[in-house]
């Protein structure tokens, strides 16, 4: 039985030695397939480490660390699997491929091939059936229409403030607020839907003016009627713990889901009312009141 060797195989990564080919366990940035894996899916194992953190599939190699190599597949396997990407992949992630003269399990010269993925920061690699895979653990999911979601978000693909709420009008214009804010930028001779056309919080949709959902937030006059986690809710209890039930302990509960700016002011007022007062003489002979907690350590 030949020893197993330790110097790197790899001339893009060192730490890719026989040893770690055939022993390291499969992990979020490592993955083995065997020669006979259907291009399909290798290309969304690719898919799914490109939408991670990235990291190297050897191909060629069975799940228990044995190098069975391209021999019995034929060279044709072997090229269509470094056209895999430009093939199945949209957009073209960033990836190296490395073609490793190996000795096989029969003791043959063979190869495996080295799929070296970098993590795609700004955008989602999807597979030529517009499905999305991304690498949890040792395993590469596909995700779900919400988790997809989730992932344009985080990588910047999909801009949550910038889409457009479809069903909302010039109706829902906070009136009170526009005036405080036309004011403010010193914009009181222009309409409320010239300013907020100028700053993206009104877009044309379908021959209409609608909301962006920052708009919303900001100028709306019911936010949640459109995003129903868009309000604060106080609540208030007596003692340490919080009980429910027949001990159900609440003594004030208040939502706030006004547009942002309204929203805070009458939360923190409120809040600032279920604060206790403690009046002291300070040091200059003089009495004076503080609140329970300093308003700027919560609000």
């Amino acid at each position: 039985m030949s020893e197993v060797r330790r110097v790197p195989l790899s001339k893009i990564n060192s730490i890719i030695t026989e040893n770690y080919l055939k022993n390291t366990k499969e992990n979020l940035y490592f993955e083995r397939k065997r020669a006979k894996v259907s291009i399909q899916d290798l290309a969304n194992e690719i898919a799914s480490f490109s939408n991670a953190n990235g990291g190297v599939i050897a191909v060629g190699i069975t799940d228990d660390g044995k190098i069975e190599g391209f021999n019995n597949y034929g060279i044709n396997k072997l090229n269509d699997f470094q056209k895999v990407i430009t093939n199945y992949l949209s957009p073209t992630p960033n990836y190296k491929t490395e073609l490793i003269e190996v000795e096989n399990i029969k003791n043959e010269k063979d190869n495996i091939l080295l799929f070296h993925i970098e993590p795609a920061l700004k955008f989602i690699v999807r597979n030529n059936k517009d499905e999305v895979y991304l690498r949890q653990g040792d395993s590469s999911i596909k995700l779900n229409a919400e988790q997809v979601r989730s992932l344009e978000y985080e990588k910047r693909e999909r801009n949550f403030e910038s889409e457009v709420l479809n069903m909302s009008s010039t109706d829902d214009i906070d009136l009170e607020v526009m005036e405080i804010y036309k004011d403010k930028i010193g914009a009181t001779n222009l309409s409320n839907e010239q300013v907020l056309k100028a700053r993206g919080f009104l877009v044309e949709d379908n021959g209409k003016l609608c909301f962006t959902k920052a708009g919303m937030l900001l100028f709306g006059k019911n936010p949640s009627v459109y995003l129903p986690s868009a309000r604060v809710r106080v609540l208030k209890f007596e003692g340490i713990n919080f009980q429910v039930g027949t001990e159900m302990n609440i003594v004030k509960d208040r939502t706030f889901d006004k547009c942002l700016y309204k929203t805070l002011e009458e939360a923190r007022d409120f809040i600032n009312s279920q604060l206790r007062e403690f009046t002291h003489l300070n040091q200059n002979g003089i009495f004076e009141t503080v609140p329970e907690y300093p308003e700027f350590a919560w609000y």
